[in-house]
């Protein structure tokens, strides 16, 4: 059960192919049966650790000349024999279920029988044992604050045979109250048993809640929203629906692009599903267009210089296409500013991922007075295909990608040396493309954003795959707290 609720730290929201949802969402985790099984056991450990020698409040009673007092009541081991969790249909909801548990228990009772003038009384310990004890939690499952909030709808508990064990003599007098205090017995049980159902949930596993990162900063540069919107369910699963969207740190608005539908999958073999749309991804690529952050200066004193940049860095380089060129500027160094005409955009489909990116690439010439002169710009227009991964990093879970092949188209403006022509079937205007844009691209990508997750929440052999619209992260689950 508390992995459920350490799931809903992770990710979602999505469309599946029988049910709209009418939140924006730009990814979605689905929790599955085996997913939820997982996590119910997690529960019952904690449950049963909680239990295992607590001790109960003082308990008394009495009827036709017998009363007793209970006293020093300890949960001596509690042992639960099986359980089942289970969403309910809907907007949300899950029922937890546990059965055949056993619980052993002692106490201290004095009991007293009084009758005209007899009176007696003995005090001694008393061993109790308890079969065929189960119980049922109904969870509700809703957003707060952008943050999963769970909350104990109702609880029901049962109790089975109860087995006295009186130490002694004076039979007569324990055997007077036994039917009292059985009963008593189990209405404590029935407490204490919901009590501990309800703590487990409303506050330990809300105040684990609390810490799911709603928004996550990406280096300064960028914030990631994951406010959790609200939860479907089916029979056989929940899904999870977040926001997923990138913001400007200075300028935190919406966007106004509407998230996809995408396809989901309806195999259970995996724990859990993760969805990252491409509406995440293209909101990640206007964020970055609008504030600069892809505008990049290579030239030779640039630290990391791109490989297949190096050789074009002097006019010498551009002799054999622009003539005029080297002509007039003959052995100088060159600079090539770099700024995106438009967000780059992201398009998803199976087995492929598709980025479109329009940048204009300004040539400017160190003249040997020491002067900087824009000689020219290249208006380069790229198509490429890429992969995607998942990697650690610092204990965080990160989709990151790469750009594997591109085609480009190019154009010519604002020449001051007269017409330029740059052949694009070239290999080395190729090569210059690459180094200009592909090259500056990937170590961004390389990067990736962090699919959110608390500590002690691992995932397991993720596999990534493309599906119409969507990344998909297949995983299974694993806590270590």
């Amino acid at each position: 059960m508390k992995l459920v609720l350490l799931l809903s730290i992770c990710i979602a929201a999505a469309l599946t192919a029988d049910q709209i949802y009418a939140v924006p969402r730009g990814a979605q985790v689905r929790l599955t049966h085996r997913g939820m099984s997982y996590s119910a056991s997690i529960g019952v450990k904690k449950l049963q650790q909680e239990l295992t020698n607590k001790r109960l409040p003082t308990a008394s009673g009495g009827s036709g000349g017998f009363s007793y007092s209970a006293s020093n009541l300890l949960l001596r081991t509690v042992r639960v024999g099986g359980y089942n969790v289970q969403p309910v249909a809907g907007n949300g909801g899950l029922s937890l279920s546990m059965s055949g548990i056993y619980v052993s228990a002692s106490a201290r009772i004095q009991v007293k029988y009084q009758k005209g003038w007899v009176k007696l009384s003995d005090t001694r310990n008393v061993d109790i044992k308890t079969s065929g004890v189960g119980f049922t939690l109904r969870i509700n499952i809703g957003a707060q604050s952008g943050k999963p909030q769970l909350n104990v709808a109702s609880c029901s508990a049962s109790i089975g045979d109860i087995d006295l064990d009186f130490s002694g003599n004076l039979g007569f007098l324990f055997n007077g109250i036994a039917k009292l205090f059985e009963g008593k017995i189990k209405d404590i049980l029935r407490k204490v048993i919901c009590d501990e159902g309800r703590k487990l949930v409303n506050n330990e596993a809300n105040g684990f809640l609390r810490g799911f990162p709603v928004q996550q900063n990406i280096e300064n540069y960028a914030i990631i929203n994951y406010a959790f919107q609200s939860p479907i369910s089916t029979s056989s699963y929940i899904d999870f629906l977040l926001r997923g969207e990138f913001l400007d740190p200075k300028n935190p608005v919406h966007s106004k692009v509407t998230p996809p539908t995408f396809d989901t999958v309806t195999s259970s073999a995996k724990m859990a599903y993760v969805w990252i749309t491409d509406y995440t991804l293209n909101t990640a690529g206007d964020v970055f267009h609008k504030t600069g952050l892809l505008k990049k200066l290579v030239g030779p004193l640039t630290k990391e210089i791109p490989k297949d940049v190096k050789p074009f860095l002097n006019t010498k380089s551009f002799e054999k296409f622009i003539p005029e060129l080297f002509k007039r500027f003959p052995n100088r160094p060159l600079e090539f500013e770099i700024q995106t005409n438009k967000a780059p955009s992201f398009s998803i489909s199976p087995g492929n991922i598709g980025i479109s990116i329009d940048v204009r690439v300004k040539v400017v010439v160190d003249k040997v007075d020491g002067s900087k002169l824009p000689v020219f710009y290249l208006d380069l227009t790229v198509d490429a295909k890429g992969s995607v991964f998942v990697k650690s990093v610092n204990k965080q879970l990160n989709v990151g990608g790469n750009i594997v092949d591109f085609t480009f188209g190019l154009s010519v403006g604002g020449s001051v040396i007269g017409e330029v022509n740059l052949p694009i079937d070239d290999p080395s205007v190729k090569m210059l493309v690459k180094g200009l844009i592909i090259e500056n691209a990937n170590p961004l990508l390389n990067k990736g954003f962090p699919i959110p997750k608390v500590d002690d929440l691992d995932f397991i052999n993720p596999q990534v795959s493309f599906v119409k619209n969507a990344i998909r992260v297949d995983t299974d689950i694993n806590y270590s707290g």
